[in-house]
């Protein structure tokens, strides 16, 4: 699965567990890893991403544009318009988080009803997922201004609040 270039993040939800393996941008591939049901993966799609599937995929995939982010962290902080730089997220794979598992149960249930209310409830469930992540993924603001993760280059806080790069 590739996925091409964009000013946006892309977020999985995992309904099942998964098994799959990074590819960088030489072609080469990380060792799988296990994504236990209700995991997150949350990558920048800046310089797009590439996975190798191990298994079947069943999941709730979710493109989430930086204009989106920077819109309700505007309105999150109380400011007035847009950020000029966008807030940086922190990319993280395979953790659990019981709040986007339950929105994306929400989101599922959505998917099956064929009435006019559902445009509007997903409208409202973007926004919960990006003040979610924005409360939750952000990174701190004197790393937030440092290059994003490049394709499948992931980053995560240390427990030094360092940011470091995390390949497998």
């Amino acid at each position: 699965m590739t996925l091409p270039p964009r000013d946006a993040y892309f977020l999985m939800i995992y309904l099942e567990n998964g098994l799959h393996a990074d590819i960088d941008a030489n072609g080469g591939s990380t060792e799988p890893r296990h994504y236990g049901v209700g995991a997150v993966c949350l990558v920048d799609l800046r310089a797009g991403v590439a996975i190798r599937l191990h298994c079947s995929l069943h999941s709730l995939a979710v493109v989430i544009p930086k204009a989106l982010l920077s819109e309700v962290e505007a309105i999150r902080s109380a400011g007035a318009g847009r950020l000029s730089v966008p807030p940086r997220l922190v990319c993280r794979r395979g953790e659990a988080d019981p709040v986007i598992a339950s929105i994306a149960s929400v989101l599922l249930s959505l998917f099956e009803r064929a009435d006019t209310s559902s445009t509007t409830m997903f409208r409202h469930l973007a926004t919960a997922i990006c003040a979610h992540l924005l409360h939750n993924f952000s990174a701190p603001p004197d790393t937030a201004s440092k290059g994003a993760d490049a394709g499948t280059s992931l980053s995560r806080l240390d427990d030094d609040d360092r940011l470091t790069s995390d390949h497998g």
